[in-house]
Order: structure tokens, then C-alpha cells, then sequence
């Protein structure tokens, strides 16, 4: 669909970044740095608690990506599982997070957005079915909630 080219630019995979873990730790560092330590607390938390269950259920249920990786340890075990999707997890929980703070209809619209475009990045990149993106949806509205219970 997307022909790459010299620069090897795919907004697919670039899009999908906003739910990974190194776009993650810069929000918790950025949060550091402008000295919002309850943003921080909120963030560190969620990231602990949305990796933690994930690898938990990740390591008593297995199930394949869509293009199917081998492993040879626990560690690539848990990297080749798919259920549930980290990344919808990650990107479902800052997308609320934001949401609330900001309290802003068209920011809220454009952190909706990109939720929604990171998931579908997921099932577009073969790395996870519908199934596996819905549920780390729900393993962030969750994480989400249970933050606001602590905060």
C-alpha cells in the first residue's frame, strides 16, 4: 500500500511508536522535566502496572502473532506472544490520561485519533489480531481506572 522510499518512511510503522515503550520513558522523563511529579507518579505507575499484568498473562497464556516468531527462552516467549496487545494497552491508557487532564474536546479528539490509529497500526503490521488489540484496549481503560483509584 505505502511504496517506500529512499528516506524508508512508512507512516504505518512510524504511527505506531506512540504506544511503544521508548515513546513511554520520554513522556515519564518529559513529566520529570517540567517538574509535573503527579503526572509522573500517574505514568510510572500505569506503564508498571499495564507491563506487569500484560507479562503475567502473557507467560500463563500463550498465543501466536499473526506472523509467527519462534523463541528459544522465556524472554522471546514473551516478545513472540500477542495476547493482549502491550501497545493498545500503553496508547489506551496515555490517551485517557491526557484526556482528563486536558479536558479539551479537540484535544481529547486527538488523543482518540491517534489511539485508534496506533491500534490499527498493530493489526496493519501483522503484529496482532483484533482480538489481542481489544483486549489490551480494555487492559488500559482498566489500568486507567485503577490509577484513578490511587491518584
Amino acid at each position: 500500500m505505502f511504496k517506500k522510499s529512499k528516506f524508508n518512511f512508512n507512516p504505518v510503522q512510524e504511527i505506531t511508536v506512540f504506544g511503544s515503550m521508548v515513546f513511554y520513558i520520554i513522556l515519564l522523563l518529559f513529566s520529570l522535566a517540567i517538574q509535573d511529579i503527579l503526572m509522573f507518579k500517574i505514568l510510572l505507575s500505569g506503564g508498571i502496572i499495564t507491563f506487569v499484568i500484560t507479562i503475567l498473562i502473557r507467560s500463563f497464556y500463550f498465543k501466536y502473532r499473526p506472523n509467527k516468531q519462534d523463541y528459544k527462552n522465556w524472554i522471546e516467549r514473551l516478545d513472540a506472544a500477542s495476547f493482549p496487545s502491550l501497545h493498545a494497552a500503553r496508547v489506551m491508557f496515555l490517551a485517557l490520561v491526557f484526556m482528563f487532564k486536558f479536558q479539551h474536546l479537540y484535544t481529547s479528539l486527538l488523543f482518540i485519533l491517534i489511539a485508534l490509529l496506533v491500534m490499527l497500526s498493530r493489526a496493519y503490521l501483522n503484529k496482532h489480531d483484533w482480538i489481542d488489540i481489544f483486549s489490551g484496549a480494555f487492559l488500559g481503560l482498566i489500568t486507567y481506572w485503577l490509577i484513578t483509584l490511587m491518584f
